[in-house]
């Protein structure tokens, strides 16, 4: 690549002016697949460990010079992977602005190890010449290392025998559908869930329960298997009872659902159980099985150990089987259909991993801005596909994040707090957010109840989306319904759960689970 430390820092600082030269439209979407043999750093990292592995993210943008410094895009990066040498993405992100066709057009790639206290220490970068590159090309290139840590890491480089690179794909000309359908299933619901009704019967915190509390990843409870049974019959029978708010769906909206091009779930256990029940038999999970995505997991709240995974990669389809053994014999006469042979059936389909191989959630509980890359991250990943109606299974407050941030448009990113323009960024967003305005359909009742109630458990929810504009903070839900007789959490039902935290929040932090000081929840 042929430049110093110090001119790789001036490349991610500066953005060349636009000059007359700059005439040419440039459009360009970009997508960073993975890195690999990213070395360990001697950094605190954002579990504050020394020697331990990166947690790498990508920054990414053109330039018209082979050094990376004249810059003639926007920058974009990519959601931070913890503590893995080898980071998945499947990042897609638009890049645009204008250059001088005459010029050569290089990508720019720098790899960086995400703190959370502090600024982000630099891997190293590369620089490729993506001029006469072919449009969807899978390219490999290598990372050459730059920084303060430069030479440590060349010597763990070389000790691992393993190159440290990059892998992306650039798409030019190419056309993606600008109206898409997306069906949002809520999970049934869980052991967790079942604790809760425990606590409201007793009115009062037991022991049991906050242990269940302080518990990762639990599995549906029989009630929730039967919610996904009972999810499968309805589209099955193709039922089209008169939803509780909002229009009914029409037989065009079943045979959307029924005739769906792609399957994608939450890797948390319970999202995973309630698609391969709710969705066993339907066409696009027999053939083409279920890709795991991380982003759909769900939000992670103050005492949301529940938002943690307890398995990575391979271990994660082993342990759905055990889960649903597990209840199927301790529930054996509410559970009767669920026999082994049964559970083997439902487990037999294709789990695509995909991003799951490194610890795909966060140990802490999830901040506003997380919360907004994480939305932008999945919308990318939907938006830059090819398919047009896509079932996803996952989490009442994720989805209802997702449904805040595009019914009347407007999301942003809210960028993390790296310095004085970042802050000032995050702030103007925050009150964009706070005094967003919504008009026509959006401002009617049926879309304020996604913006502020929750799915219930087992619940189908359609939402049509307009990507019409090259601005995502335009892409916008333009209609949605409730699908197969499904509801909302009742009102009643959502004050109790919120009186129900409160008195396991005390709980945990009583007994010292949580410090006074932070707002925060510690893996158990």
């Amino acid at each position: 690549m042929g430049c110093c430390a110090s001119e790789l820092e001036e490349r991610t600082q500066k953005v060349a002016e636009v000059t007359e030269d700059h005439k040419d439209p440039l459009d360009i979407v970009v997508n960073i697949v993975e890195a690999k043999g990213v070395p360990d750093c001697d950094t605190n990292g954002i579990n504050g460990k020394e020697e331990q592995k990166a947690d790498t993210f990508c920054q990414f943008f053109i330039a018209e010079d082979a050094e990376g410094k004249h810059i003639v895009s926007n920058k974009e990066r990519t959601p931070y992977r913890l503590n893995t040498p080898e980071p998945k993405w499947s990042c897609h992100r638009r890049l645009h602005g204008k250059y001088n066709k005459e010029k050569r057009m290089y990508l720019v790639m720098d790899l960086y190890d995400f703190d959370t206290y502090s600024k982000p220490d630099l891997i190293g970068g590369t620089v490729v010449d993506i001029t006469d590159i072919e449009s969807g090309k899978t390219i490999t290139s290598d990372i050459h290392f730059y920084g303060s840590n430069q030479k440590d890491m060349q010597k763990k480089a070389k000790k691992s025998g393993q190159k440290c690179t990059v892998t992306f794909q650039t798409f030019t000309g190419k056309k993606w559908p600008t109206k898409k359908t997306f069906f949002f299933i809520r999970h049934g619901e869980s052991k967790w869930n079942e604790a809760e009704h425990q606590i409201l019967k007793e009115g009062k915190v037991l022991g049991g329960v906050t242990t269940m509390a302080k518990g990762r990843d639990h599995p549906l409870n029989y009630i929730g298997i039967q919610q996904a049974y009972d999810l499968n019959k309805r589209w099955k029978e193709k039922n089209n009872d008169k939803p509780e708010l909002g229009p009914t769906p029409t037989e065009e909206d079943i045979e959307k659902f029924v005739n769906a091009d792609k399957v994608l779930s939450s890797p948390l256990t319970r999202a995973l159980q309630t698609c391969l029940i709710g969705l066993e038999g339907h066409k696009t999970l027999t053939d083409k099985g279920v890709r795991l995505h991380r982003q759909l997991r769900e939000v992670k709240n103050r005492i949301g150990w529940d938002a943690l995974g307890k398995e990575t990669g391979e271990k994660i389809p082993v342990r759905i089987a055990s889960c649903l053994t597990e209840e199927a014999k301790a529930r054996a006469e509410e559970l009767k259909d669920l026999t082994p042979e049964e559970v083997k059936k439902l487990t037999s389909v294709e789990i695509d991993l995909n991003d799951t191989f490194s610890h795909w959630w966060d140990p802490d509980r999830d901040t506003k801005s997380e919360i907004s890359e994480r939305i932008t991250d999945i919308m990318h990943t939907l938006r830059y596909c090819d398919e047009e109606t896509i079932i996803c299974t996952g989490h009442s407050l994720f989805f209802r994040e997702i449904c805040r941030a595009y019914i009347g448009g407007g999301h942003k990113t809210i960028p993390q707090k790296l310095g004085k323009k970042e802050k000032k960024e995050r702030e103007v967003i925050k009150k964009q957010q706070k005094t967003k305005e919504y008009n026509g359909w959006a401002a009617t009742e049926f879309p304020q109840a996604l913006i502020k109630r929750k799915l219930n458990n087992g619940a189908c929810l359609m939402a049509n989306f307009d990507f019409s504009s090259d601005q995502p903070e335009k892409w916008e839900i333009a209609s949605a319904k409730l699908m197969f007789g499904s509801k909302f959490k009742s009102e009643k039902k959502a004050k109790e759960d919120k009186e129900l935290e409160e008195k396991v929040y005390e709980k945990l932090q009583s007994e010292g689970q949580i410090p006074e000081d932070k707002n925060v929840v510690s893996p158990a």
